[in-house]
């Protein structure tokens, strides 16, 4: 550097001792700042201070001179010095941001790390995120190979920040696909880990990527989580939006997989909306329907080379549709042998739009194909006809793709002949139109499914959610139909089971029990363990039940007591096997099993427990432990009963109190019931109860009276009957025969044949007899021996037969008469 360059230009950095000009020569009379001496002049001071020495005149002033030429020179080395520092400090930064860094990434799958196009990273200090130390002071290295071996490992967290850290560096908008497609990857680090807050957020943001690999991944993972949080609706348009899209992305088999899950996640969809307005699903394995078979993972399945194929190809698959949707048609028009058109549901096309309008394509499909266009959308028809689409398809049927391009934004279509009809499924007028256009949909789509896919290992599924539809419309010959086909061709699947319990219930609600006890028994003889086995035994023992062999239902469910499945089961069967002994009239058995239940179940329902000694009530009456039957029924009329419960009891409790004779009582119960839980009809049935305890207590007057005004006014005939007939054995036991006759007549014609009006007609005959009416009685018990379906009532005939013959001193026909009694008592 030149004396010049460093010569200051500030004058404030001269020294202050005298005025400027004086200065001024004081700097040019220094001999540094002076011309090299010439060497021939003789006279020049240099040749002067060395021949002669210094000059004692001059020697003060040089060193002072020289004094302020070492501060001078001091002074401008530190300003240069700083210069240069300030220099470097500015200028560093920006040295850092032409670094490029390469990242790894596996290739499938032979594990073999491969470099993809250089990313360059960018921070505040020039170093990449990579680069930069961990709490240790080490380095930790960061690249797609890094990141995919920690996934493999099962360390997801690891795995999560080296993606987080690679995203972060990723900064220039060449680098938007990676960005996205490692966000994505996080997402699935997020769910492997069970942040699924985070990941369905992450998830979403990825859905609406411009790259389609990421979009049609995001949705293809929101669609396995939203169909096990029961977001049915979204489910569909998801899986549509990956259809639509799938046919972009360089194909291989996983992602064949993928649109087969997605079909599938269609048809489940539906059926899982229709079949849950009827509960018919609510007995099948909570899993039944979330099965994969791809199992795809977007980290593990995807390599480099696809990876870049899939972002290099967008652009230009899309490029002929980015300023309109392209439409192509790939069959003919018209069929050249006869000139009529092909019809819509047989034709192929191909059409590929970026970011379209629904309205807009579907406008330009029907131009180009001249077919009409219906919208079948009442409500804001302007803003679902604006919504965008993304679709991708070549040389498909022309019916797939107004399903999948309608589908994709939330909307369903129907083709029928030349006509496409574009409704919105969560908007509809009429129940019943609505919810058949989903059945025919629904069931539409499974039977494709079963077409296109029949060696996928869903099948046995398809035919099942089939049967599920048919019954759910009472179309029960096809439900059954389909759930046989399981049972016999899929004997191995997890749902065979499950399809046995189901046909068994379908078959008892026909009245086939004969049918519904073979499904079941080959249910609980074939999967003993499966997790309905208890459920199957305690339905096997009903059916056994209502097809009257009680000893043998009762079997059953003391079976599965002692099978002990489970805490409920066993409560079930101690309870249906009580139940069971006393229908037999084994009233021991079922007050032994009555009081197990009552025992296992007496920290449980408080009501379950009341209706259990409701039966050890009617089980003790009707075994004549009057006592212990009143105090158990008694007990059950405290807890909350169900109103048929709590008639039942009542009736049961009236019961008890009149054969144990305790009329007081039963007045006093018939004095408190809640009468507006009953019937007209029941609360008839208590007042002839009331009529016969006031009878019963010879208070006559007040039995007739208590029946005669209501009877008047009653026009169920049978129940009138009942009332007349009460009336009339008040009548006998004052002893007014006559009216009692007359009452006894009416109530025998309007009175139903069977028990009831054997009933009648044997007291009818008694009154004759005493009325002296001996060929009446005749005629009465003459009937009676020849229809009754009742054997005590037929004893009583004979006998009354008898006195007839021996008040007619015919003693050989009474005789007779009382021999036959014998004989068939014996």
């Amino acid at each position: 550097m030149s004396e010049d360059e460093t010569k200051p230009q500030d004058g404030s950095l001269l020294p202050q001792n005298g005025t400027e000009s004086e200065s001024s020569e004081k700097i040019d009379s220094a001999p540094n700042s002076l011309p090299a001496p010439d060497d021939s002049s003789p006279n020049s001071p240099s040749d002067r201070n060395i021949a002669s020495g210094p000059d004692p005149v001059q020697s003060p002033q040089n060193n002072h001179n020289d004094s302020i030429n070492k501060k001078l020179r001091y002074m401008q080395i530190s300003l240069a010095a700083c210069i240069i520092i300030t220099v470097i400090a500015v200028c560093s930064p920006f040295l850092g941001r032409t670094r490029k860094y390469q990242i790894i990434t596996p290739q499938m799958p032979d594990n073999q790390a491969k470099t993809i196009e250089q990313i360059e990273f960018n921070t505040q200090k020039g170093l990449s995120e990579s680069e930069l130390p961990d709490a240790n002071g080490a380095s930790e290295p960061a690249s797609l190979y890094t990141a995919s071996q920690y996934y493999r490992q099962g360390d997801y967290k690891k795995a999560f920040g080296v993606f987080k850290k690679l995203r972060n560096g990723l900064t220039f908008a060449d680098n938007e696909p990676f960005r996205d497609y490692l966000l994505l990857c996080m997402a699935i680090c997020d769910l492997k880990t069970g942040n699924s807050d985070q990941a369905v957020n992450y998830l979403r943001t990825a859905s609406g990527s411009d790259f389609n690999f990421v979009r049609l991944c995001a949705n293809y993972y929101l669609c396995q989580i939203e169909l096990s949080n029961k977001q049915l609706e979204s489910v569909s348009t998801r899986a549509y939006q990956v259809l639509a899209l799938i046919e972009s992305v360089v194909p291989d088999k996983k992602l064949a997989a993928v649109k087969r899950d997605c079909e599938y996640y269609t048809a489940v969809a539906l059926t899982r909306t229709l079949t849950g307005l009827s509960d018919t699903d609510k007995d099948v394995p909570q899993d039944l329907y979330q099965q994969n078979s791809a199992n795809y993972d977007a980290i593990l399945d995807t390599d480099e080379e696809k990876l870049k194929q899939a972002f290099a190809s967008q652009q230009k698959k899309f490029q002929d549709s980015i300023l309109s949707p392209s439409i192509r048609q790939c069959s003919p028009a018209q069929d050249a042998n006869n000139g009529e058109q092909t019809p819509l549901n047989l034709s192929n096309c191909s059409v590929i739009a970026w970011i379209s309008s629904i309205e807009e394509l579907l406008s330009r499909f029907v131009s180009n194909y001249s077919v009409e266009l219906n919208w079948n959308i009442d409500n804001d028809l302007q803003t679902i006809r604006q919504r965008p689409v993304r679709l991708y398809m070549v040389r498909c049927p022309v019916e797939q793709f107004i399903q999948v391009s309608t589908g994709a934004v939330g909307l369903a279509a129907e083709v029928n002949d030349n006509v496409i009809k574009i409704y919105n499924p969560s908007d509809y007028t009429l129940l019943s139109e609505h919810l058949d256009l989903l059945y025919n949909q629904a069931i539409g789509r499974w039977q494709k499914f079963m077409i296109s896919h029949f060696e996928d290992n869903r099948i046995s599924n398809a035919h099942f959610a089939l049967a599920a539809l048919y019954t759910s419309k009472n179309n029960i010959p096809q439900a059954i139909d389909e759930f046989k086909l399981i049972t016999s061709k899929y004997s191995q699947s997890k749902i065979t089971p499950y399809a046995l319990l189901r046909s068994s219930k379908l078959k008892i609600a026909i009245k086939d029990f004969t049918g519904a006890r073979r499904d079941l028994t080959e249910l609980v003889e074939q999967y003993p363990d499966c997790l309905i086995a208890d459920r199957a035994y305690l339905l096997l023992a009903d059916i056994t039940s209502v097809q009257g062999d009680k000893l043998h239902a009762g079997k059953l469910f003391t079976k599965v007591y002692h099978l002990n499945y489970s805490a409920d089961s066993q409560k079930a069967a101690a309870i249906n096997a009580a139940q069971t002994f006393y229908e037999g009239g084994d009233y021991e058995s079922a007050i032994q099993w009555a009081t197990t239940y009552v025992n296992i179940a007496k920290t449980g329902d408080k009501n379950a427990l009341y209706r259990a000694y409701l039966l050890i009530g009617k089980t003790y009456t009707a075994w004549d432990k009057f006592d212990k039957g009143c105090s158990a029924l008694r007990f059950a009329l405290a807890g909350q009963l169900t109103k048929e419960e709590y008639n039942d009891t009542v009736f049961s409790l009236l019961d008890g109190y009149i054969k144990k004779q305790n009329f007081v009582d039963a007045l006093d119960l018939l004095g408190n019931i809640d009468s507006w839980q009953f019937s007209e009809h029941e609360f008839m049935q208590l007042l002839i109860l009331k009529s016969r305890v006031y009878r019963n207590m010879s208070l006559y007057s007040k039995a007739i009276s208590t029946l005669a005004d209501k009877a008047e006014y009653i026009a169920d005939k049978q129940t009138k009957s009942q009332m007349l007939y009460e009336i009339a054995l008040a009548k006998i036991e004052m002893g007014n025969l006559n009216s009692a006759y007359n009452t006894l007549m009416e109530a025998v014609r309007l009175c139903q044949p069977g028990v009831f009006n054997d009933q009648i007609t044997i007291t009818l005959a008694e009154v004759c007899l005493k009325l002296n009416r001996d060929q009446q009685v005749s005629n009465l018990c003459s009937e009676l021996i020849r229809n009754s379906s009742s054997q005590q009532i037929k004893q009583l005939a004979r006998l009354l037969t008898a006195d007839v013959y021996s008040r007619q001193n015919n003693f050989d026909k009474a005789a007779l008469a009382l021999l036959d009694v014998q004989q068939k008592t014996e």
